[in-house]
């Protein structure tokens, strides 16, 4: 075993390299995004589904997957999910 002095490059290397791979390990979030208007969240990717509830204006959702022009979402807190029209958000 090779034993690294503290100060030494080759021990800063080492420390850089074991950072980096604990930061490849860490969960990515999913992205957010905030509702531009009041909209029905659905159980389900059509207007078929019934509303389960409603998204205001300003609120910040989690997106976790997108089917027919519906990602299937879930608020901030965590609390709530469903489906929300593509419409509802900006961009």
């Amino acid at each position: 075993m090779l034993l690294l002095a503290p100060g030494s490059e080759i021990a800063a290397a080492r420390q850089f390299l074991l950072a980096q791979a604990n930061l490849l390990t860490l969960p990515v979030p999913p992205p957010t995004a905030t509702v531009n208007g009041d909209w029905n969240l659905r159980e389900g990717p059509s207007t078929a589904y019934e509303s389960i509830g409603g998204a205001t204006h300003g609120t910040l959702w989690e997106r976790h997957g997108q089917q027919d022009g519906w990602y299937l979402v879930r608020d901030a807190t965590q609390t709530r999910a469903g489906w929300l029209n593509a419409r509802a958000f900006d961009g």
